[in-house]
């Protein structure tokens, strides 16, 4: 015999914003939007939008196809606030609409049927940009000696961190991080949510 439980205990939650911002560009995700009939509208002009940002910090793929695909899952974000420039034809999703659930368990990044764990944005997976360490040495110097606040963040990662600290690579690795050589685009999740 089993026990009927009439409850379910959320493993994970988000707050739901007002709306989520994205780029013109994906349009295989915007046809999808039209498919299910999701309101949007699209942006004027170019405008500045503070936006909560997704930063991808991890994920684990699926070794064997579904569905004719390689899924994502346990994709985790970091979120910070943004002031973000967005292009006159970027579309606007308010969320107070019919679709709400399919647009929560698509447009958020660490949802089971999300379009990242389909797929959809696999581009910002793949970094482009790297460093020649000889090369980017004399940089990576220069940054510290010029910016005081980057030095004393680059210090406390040494002490904090005592791989970090004795390994030149990872110390290379993280300055080419902040500086303005590195991709923004590698792992910047491109849908973003406002939520005032």
């Amino acid at each position: 015999e089993i026990t009927y439980q009439d409850y379910f205990k959320a493993s994970d939650s988000i707050q739901i914003p007002k709306a989520y911002v994205l780029g013109k560009q994906w349009h295989n995700v915007i046809k999808r939007l039209d498919l299910n009939k999701i309101s949007y509208t699209e942006l004027k002009q170019d405008s500045s939008i503070l936006v909560e940002s997704y930063q991808i910090d991890d994920y684990s793929t699926y070794t064997s196809p579904y569905e004719g695909h390689y899924p994502h899952y346990n994709t985790s974000v970091n979120v910070t606030n943004i002031t973000k420039e967005f292009k006159a034809g970027d579309i606007v999703i308010p969320v107070n609409q019919p679709g709400l659930r399919y647009i929560i368990e698509t447009l958020e990044p660490s949802a089971v049927d999300s379009f990242f764990n389909w797929n959809f944005f696999d581009t910002i997976l793949q970094q482009k940009e790297g460093f020649s360490p000889y090369v980017f040495e004399d940089t990576a110097l220069e940054m510290l000696n010029n910016d005081t606040i980057l030095k004393s963040e680059f210090e406390n990662k040494k002490i904090e961190d005592l791989d970090f600290k004795n390994n030149w690579y990872l110390q290379l690795k993280w300055l080419f991080k902040h500086s303005k050589h590195y991709e923004e685009a590698y792992m910047q999740y491109p849908i973003y949510r406002i939520t005032y």
